[in-house]
């Protein structure tokens, strides 16, 4: 992986890891106003085959206290319109969305790789009732996880997320593919996944702020729809401490 836009690490966070953390390092972007800082993997091959598999990005952050409302701010994306392609953002403050502050999954192209363009915003699944909002992504850290799948078998397509607020009582979960049509075959075409972003751009206008990162997580498996990468113990707690040295 490879980041476009520098940032430091620091111990000093405004809202602390879990108490039963082992990691105590972040990375910190002082200000994600006007940037396009993404962390970024690159594919051994352009497009990417992804029939009859699970592809999963994972990653913790936190947004500073003094961060402004969300104007346009990138969480995750992957591919290009002429393939199967995604993006996960907040909603804007001036967005008619009524899941306004609360992020969401676009899918813009059809997976299939027809040429049949796609726009929509991915509906919820399960329970809704206490979906996470910006505001709890600054008093606690959050963890956003998206997968991307083909089912060979169907030749289905799905997108899916979910975000959970760590210690918190915020979560919820989206899930859809925008009526693209079942293929035999999907792919990404990009050659690249932006697996977390770091930047806050306009429309609507927002000053951004400070923002904190963590534990960044890309997997391909084979198609498995119940699969996700999960917490980070690390983070989240429930690491086994592994004996070193001679037995």
């Amino acid at each position: 992986m490879d980041a476009t836009r520098g940032g430091i690490g620091t111990s000093e966070l405004p809202v602390p890891f879990p108490v039963a953390a082992t990691v105590r390092y972040a990375f910190k972007i002082e200000s994600d106003a006007g940037s396009n800082g993404k962390l970024i993997y690159r594919f051994e091959s352009d497009p990417f085959d992804l029939t009859g598999k699970t592809l999963c990005d994972r990653y913790y952050a936190l947004y500073g206290k003094e961060h402004d409302p969300p104007g346009n701010i990138k969480i995750a994306r992957i591919g290009h319109p002429d393939g199967m392609a995604w993006q996960s953002l907040w909603g804007g403050a001036s967005d008619a969305d009524p899941r306004l502050g609360t992020p969401q999954v676009s899918v813009i192209a059809d997976p299939g790789g027809t040429g049949n363009r796609l726009d929509c915003n991915l509906p919820g699944v399960g329970d809704v009732s206490a979906p996470l909002r910006f505001e709890d992504c600054q008093d606690h850290w959050c963890r956003f996880e998206i997968c991307a799948e083909h089912d060979a078998q169907t030749g289905e397509h799905m997108v899916r997320a979910r975000w959970t607020q760590v210690g918190g009582k915020r979560f919820h979960e989206i899930g859809g593919n925008c009526g693209a049509r079942p293929s035999p075959t999907s792919r990404i075409i990009g050659g690249w996944a932006s697996v977390l972003e770091y930047t806050t751009t306009a429309p609507p206008v927002s000053r951004g702020g400070s923002r904190y990162l963590s534990h960044a997580m890309l997997a391909l498996v084979p198609y498995d729809p119940n699969f996700w990468i999960g917490a980070a113990c690390e983070v989240e707690g429930g690491c086994e401490r592994v004996k070193s040295g001679p037995m």
